[in-house]
């Protein structure tokens, strides 16, 4: 079986860095797009990946030829979850998707849904198949998530003048020296460190208590918004501490840390491979080979999406991207980079969209969920998908995360416990779930 993991299939990101005011170009983004399409060149053409199947025998007595870049998209696990069915000889299956699990059991549920038993989608990909929409709905989330941060700084001071300790004109350079901090934490515990360095303290100058909170809370976020949401909910001085700090001293301790040392990670196949976790006492480290920076997301996007205009236009591409910057990047230029970079680029200059359908299907029955505040599955997403799916009951989230959380007992999760349990949609459509607001704890969350 071949992989993704191929030098040639590592697409460069010169030329989205922005300008020295604050922005990107249309001279950086043509050299971003000559850089694309050298990795298509480069993917697609590569003669030593394994992508080639030619001559291959068909049950009807045919002979086909594959390209792999064609054949293992979003459908193709559809289909292989189906086969999976069919070898456990169950009836049905019950579907539960998060995030990109939502386009699997998505697709599934459309494909196969007399197949399909229970049936649940939290944190929706878009039903739809247009890179230029989904492009878009990529980055608004991330302008969003950036804007929903400027709001809960207001509603801290609000409630308690002064509670947030950062300017809102300050938070873009402030976000930066959150995502330097939280790499040094990244690299310091996956480089086989401890808290007790001081590292965290070094920066924040709090007791060891609170150093371990922030340390563990770097380890579960995913974004430096949400680090700084979290820091701003609970400790207000971390925060200030923070967007206080040195970006020049961040830089100099993270270049000082190992990389190579990653302890709870897969193993690079290097002499220090016995820093890795190991299976027991008795066996060996579990070492692997290094992999390149493959975005295997960026390749099964490629498939599943069918390009607009801008897949095979530098012109209008460049065009699209100057004007969401416009809209939408005037203030933080990571949006736009999302835009461009994780939206339309996946199928730039692709050879062959072999698209996935709308998703959705009347007689499926089940639930929808949705984070209001999700950077990454824009809640629109959830709304979308459940007016695709319409036998199913929508359940929306107050929260700030990605997905549902919280465990069985959270305000939200407990609607599925029960609903997994007895197969029975007990609550009703459309039903909000509570999650604290930052800075209004006060009888306003619903429960």
């Amino acid at each position: 079986m071949p992989s993704f993991y191929h030098e040639e299939c590592v697409a460069s990101r010169d030329g989205l860095d922005p300008g020295e005011d604050g922005k990107i170009n249309a001279t950086g983004l043509q050299i971003y797009l000559d850089g694309l399409k050298e990795y298509v060149a480069s993917c697609w053409g590569c003669s030593d990946c394994g992508f080639q199947y030619d001559n291959v025998d068909q049950p009807d007595g045919t002979v086909r030829s594959f390209h792999f870049l064609e054949y293992s998209g979003t459908r193709q696990l559809a289909e292989d979850l189906d086969r999976f069915r069919v070898l456990v000889e169950a009836p049905q299956l019950s579907l539960y998707g998060i995030s990109y699990g939502t386009g699997v059991m998505g697709m599934y549920a459309t494909v196969f849904p007399s197949n399909v038993d229970k049936f649940i989608l939290d944190g929706s990909q878009s039903p739809y198949n247009a890179v230029d929409f989904v492009a878009k709905l990529w980055g608004v989330g991330y302008s969003f998530r950036y804007n929903y941060l400027k709001y809960t700084c207001w509603a801290a001071n609000a409630k308690i003048p002064g509670s947030c300790p950062v300017e809102p004109e300050d938070l873009v350079d402030c976000i930066s020296k959150t995502e330097l901090l939280m790499n040094v934490i990244l690299s310091d515990y996956y480089g086989g460190e401890s808290v007790d360095d001081d590292t965290v303290a070094y920066f924040l100058d709090l007791n060891s208590d609170k150093d371990v909170e922030i340390y563990n809370i770097a380890l579960n976020v995913k974004t430096p918004i949400d680090f700084l949401l979290q820091l701003l909910t609970n400790y207000p001085a971390a925060m200030k501490k923070t967007c206080a700090t040195d970006k020049d001293s961040l830089a100099s301790i993270l270049a000082d840390i190992d990389s190579a040392k990653k302890k709870r990670s897969v193993g690079l196949n290097k002499p220090d491979c016995n820093t890795y976790d190991q299976p027991s006492d008795t066996n060996a480290p579990i070492c692997f080979d290094g992999v390149p920076d493959v975005k295997v997301d960026f390749l099964v996007n490629g498939q599943d999406q069918a390009g607009g205009v801008s897949a095979y236009n530098d012109d209008v591409f460049i065009s699209q991207v100057l004007e969401f910057q416009k809209q939408y990047g005037h203030e933080y230029i990571d949006p736009v980079q999302i835009y461009a970079a994780e939206g339309l680029s996946v199928n730039y200059y692709w050879p062959k969209n072999i698209p996935l359908p709308i998703l959705g299907n009347p007689n499926v029955s089940g639930m929808i969920s949705g984070q209001l505040y999700d950077p990454n599955t824009p809640y629109i997403q959830t709304s979308q998908m459940r007016e695709h799916f319409p036998s199913t009951s929508a359940l929306t989230s107050q929260a700030i995360s990605h997905g549902l959380d919280g465990g069985p007992d959270g305000p939200c999760q407990r609607y599925i416990v029960n609903y997994l349990a007895s197969g029975v949609i007990d609550w009703t459509d459309s039903t909000v779930c509570g999650d604290d607001f930052p800075y209004f704890h006060d009888g306003i969350s619903r429960k």
